[in-house]
Parts: structure tokens; sequence; C-alpha cells
């Protein structure tokens, strides 16, 4: 697969990615996932989408689960996935622009979240600032991080006939 446009996508996909006929999905090891990103980087033909618009102003959260991602794939997997990989072209490629077609695939990277408890003890503050009067009694205050365990890498490719 030398001219395979390789995208990546974190936890979404879309029904226009998917062609008319067959695909299959593959689940990858780290190291599967790691070679394929270095390789596709290597040959310049990995594109990085996203559902969410990554630089629009009202996207932080978005942004920030992007980036919590992207450096635990690079200090639990070797993986070199930068936030920036999806700002490319001063704007994140939509989602819906991959499309599994003749020399293309995709790549999901999906996990779970776990309540962060030391954020979730101090009602989401870092150590030693003080919460707010109207956030004091609030026990929803919570900070959620990924999995590790939980992360998966799906592969999605179209089967020709």
């Amino acid at each position: 697969m030398h001219d395979v446009t390789t995208y990546l996508c974190f936890w979404d996909i879309a029904l226009l990615n998917l062609p008319v006929g067959t695909v299959r999905r593959l689940v990858l090891t780290p190291s599967e996932a790691c070679s394929t990103i270095k390789s596709a980087r290597a040959r310049e033909s990995l594109i990085c989408v996203a559902s969410a618009d990554l630089v629009a102003p009202y996207a932080s959260r978005d942004r920030d689960r992007h980036e919590q991602l992207c450096s635990v794939l690079r200090g639990r997997f070797g993986i070199e996935i930068w936030l920036n990989d999806f700002l490319g072209l001063g704007y994140a490629p939509p989602l819906t622009s991959a499309r599994v077609d003749g020399g293309c695939q995709l790549l999901i990277v999906d996990c779970a979240y776990q309540i962060d408890e030391a954020s979730h003890a101090s009602g989401g503050r870092r150590r030693g600032e003080e919460a707010p009067m109207e956030h004091r009694s609030s026990s929803s205050a919570c900070c959620l991080t990924v999995a590790p365990n939980s992360i998966t890498f799906n592969m999605i490719r179209r089967v020709e006939c």
C-alpha cells in the first residue's frame, strides 16, 4: 500500500466516509497503528480530520480532548500525533472529507474516559486553588481523562470484489 492516503480521526465515523459496497474493519495493535502513521507521514499521505471545527472559538472542549488523546498516544505508545496535525492547513479538515475509496483508508482512534480522582476530589481545581463561592458545595465538578487501557485503533478499508 505505497500510494494509500491514510485519514486519521479520533472517535467518530460518518456514513459519508464509507463507499457503497463492502468495507472491512481491522483492529490494529498500537505497534501496527504506529507503523501505519509513520509510513503515511513519511509518504506525506497522512491527513488528520475531525468531526468538530477545532479552530472555532466555541470548540475549546474538542481541542482539549484532541490534545489530551494526542498526549496519551505519544506518551504511552510512541505515536507522534499532535494537535497541529489536525490544523495543518489553518483549519481542521472535516471528518466528512475522508473517503474510504480507491487508495484511501480511515484509521479511527477510539477511547473511553475515566474520572480523574485527584481533580474530582479538588472540585476540578489545581492544588492550592480555592473554589469560587458558587461551586464550593458542588460535588459534580470533575475532570474526565483518557483511560489509556481503553484506546483502540480501528482501520476501515474498502474491499475490492
